[in-house]
C-alpha cells in the first residue's frame, strides 16, 4: 500500500503515458481500455477491452506489445473477449485475465512466446481481480453481486463480500466491478450500481460505506459509477468517479470527498477526464408491423438511421397487451409497453457501458 501524506496535492495536467492517438488496434492505439496493473519496474500493463487482447507498455515507449489475445474476440485458449481486468502474480510470472466476455479467468506466463493461456476458473461474471500477500486470489462477480476469495488451484472460493442477492443493504453489492486489498485481508470494492464505494474487514457479515452512498450525483457526498480504486497506509479511498469525470480521495472517515484530478468535465485537455471513445446509444422502441411475412426479419429498424452507435431494440406487439389500445377488449388496461419502455430503459442505463456504450 502507498504511504502518502494527508495534505498531498497533485499536478493537474496528466501525462499520457499510453495510446492518446485515438480509437483503433494500432500499434500505438487502444479501444476501450479497462483494468490495468502497474509492474515493479513501471511497466503498464492494460486490458485492451474492445480489441480483446492484454496488452504491456512500457515508460517512454510510443508502441505496445500484445501479451495476450489479439486473435479477435473468441473463447480459443489464444483468444480473450472484452477483459475486464488484469493482474501480475509475481511468484510465478504470469498474467491472471478476467476474460468476462467469456466468463472465465485465464493464467498466461510472461515468458516471451507464449501463444495461449490456461482456464483456472470457468462459469464466473467475472469484472475485476486482485491478490494479497498470501496469494489469494479475490475476484468480484458482477452477475452474482458478490466478491470471493480463491486459493490458487482452489474453484469455490470463500464469500468476502456481498452474496446476498442485488440491493443497497449493508450486507449487499449491486454490480461490483473493481476491488482493492488492503492490510489484513480487507476488501475495497466499488459498488457501481450503488454509487459507494464498500469496506469489507476478514470475516464480516456486513461492509461498511467509506465514500459515497447517497445516491448517483455530483456533489462532493456522491459518486457516480465509481470503478478503479485503492486504499494508502492512512486508510484514505482513491477512487476513479467515472459518471463525474473525476478522481476521489475520500479520508477515513470522512463524510464527503475531495477532487484531486479532473472535475473538469469529460474532454482531452491534460486536466479533464473522458469516456469519449464510448459510442453513443440510440434506442429504438418498435411495436409490430413491418416483418417479412411470418418471420422475424424486419424491414427496418435503428441500424438504418445510426452512424457510430450501439442500438438498443426495444420490440412490443400491437394490440390489448401492447402499446396504446383503445377498443375492446376494456378489461386490459392496453398500456403495458410503456412499462416494458422504461424496463428497456433502465437495463440500458445499468448495462450498456459492458457493451462499450456511453451511460452517462
Amino acid at each position: 500500500m502507498p504511504n502518502i501524506p494527508a495534505n498531498a496535492r497533485w499536478l493537474q495536467n496528466g501525462e499520457t503515458v499510453a495510446a492518446g492517438n485515438g480509437r483503433g488496434n494500432a500499434t500505438n492505439q487502444l479501444y476501450y481500455p479497462y483494468g490495468l496493473f502497474v509492474a515493479d519496474n513501471q511497466t503498464v500493463i492494460i486490458a485492451d477491452n474492445g480489441n480483446h487482447r492484454i496488452v504491456e507498455w512500457k515508460i517512454g515507449d510510443t508502441k505496445r506489445q500484445v501479451i495476450a489475445g489479439g486473435h479477435d474476440e473468441g473463447n480459443r485458449l489464444d483468444q480473450l473477449k472484452r477483459p475486464t481486468d488484469v493482474l501480475i502474480d509475481k511468484e510465478t510470472d504470469t498474467i491472471i485475465i478476467c476474460d468476462r466476455g467469456n466468463q472465465r479467468v485465464t493464467r498466461w506466463s510472461r515468458a516471451i512466446g507464449t501463444t495461449h493461456g490456461e482456464i483456472i476458473l470457468d462459469n464466473i461474471d467475472c469484472f475485476g481481480l486482485a491478490i494479497d500477500d498470501e496469494r489469494f486470489l479475490y475476484i468480484s462477480d458482477a452477475e452474482k453481486d458478490e466478491v470471493r476469495r480463491y486459493k490458487m488451484g482452489d474453484t469455490n472460493g470463500t464469500l468476502v463480500a456481498g452474496g446476498h442477492g442485488k440491493g443497497d443493504g449493508l450486507n449487499q453489492l449491486n454490480f461490483p466491478t473493481y476491488i482493492f486489498i488492503a492490510s489484513q485481508q480487507s476488501v475495497y470494492v466499488s459498488d457501481e450500481h450503488n454509487h459507494r464505494v464498500m469496506k469489507w474487514n476478514n470475516g464480516a457479515t456486513e461492509g461498511i460505506i467509506v465514500a459515497g452512498g447517497q445516491g448517483q450525483g455530483q456533489s462532493p457526498t456522491q459518486l457516480s459509477y465509481p470503478e478503479g480504486l485503492f486504499a494508502d497506509t492512512l486508510d484514505a479511498i482513491y477512487v476513479a468517479d467515472y459518471g463525474n469525470h473525476r478522481v476521489m480521495r475520500w479520508l477515513k472517515g470522512a463524510t464527503q470527498g475531495t477532487v484531486i484530478v479532473g472535475g473538469n468535465g469529460q474532454g482531452l485537455a491534460p486536466n479533464q477526464a473522458t469516456n469519449k471513445s464510448l459510442l453513443r446509444v440510440k434506442v429504438w422502441i418498435y411495436g409490430g408491423g413491418g416483418y417479412v411475412g411470418s418471420t422475424s426479419d424486419p424491414l427496418y429498424n435503428g441500424c438504418g438511421i445510426a452512424t457510430n452507435a450501439i442500438v438498443v431494440s426495444k420490440n412490443y406487439r400491437l394490440g390489448p397487451l401492447g402499446w396504446l389500445t383503445l377498443g375492446p377488449p376494456a378489461s386490459f388496461t392496453g398500456n403495458y409497453g410503456v412499462l416494458d419502455v422504461f424496463m428497456a430503459l433502465k437495463w440500458v442505463q445499468e448495462n450498456i457501458a459492458s457493451f462499450g456504450g456511453n451511460n452517462v
